[in-house]
């Protein structure tokens, strides 16, 4: 689950992005579900979230 990010950078990602996942290159608008932001570095191992540091990925439920 993704730490609150503020709505300004998370528009910046998904510019970035554009608006597809960064894995499968799925556009949101046609999926079911709305893409979570992920760190490219978990923070687990001491990754940070920011613009260049993030991405958007299809929800793994």
């Amino acid at each position: 689950m993704s730490p609150y990010i503020p709505v300004e950078l998370q528009n910046k990602i998904r510019s970035n992005f554009g608006d597809l996942c960064a894995y499968c290159r799925t556009a949101e608008a046609l999926t079911v579900t709305t893409f979570e932001f992920e760190d490219i570095i978990s923070l687990s191992v001491g990754g940070k979230t920011g613009e260049r540091k993030s991405m958007l990925g299809l929800s793994m439920l």
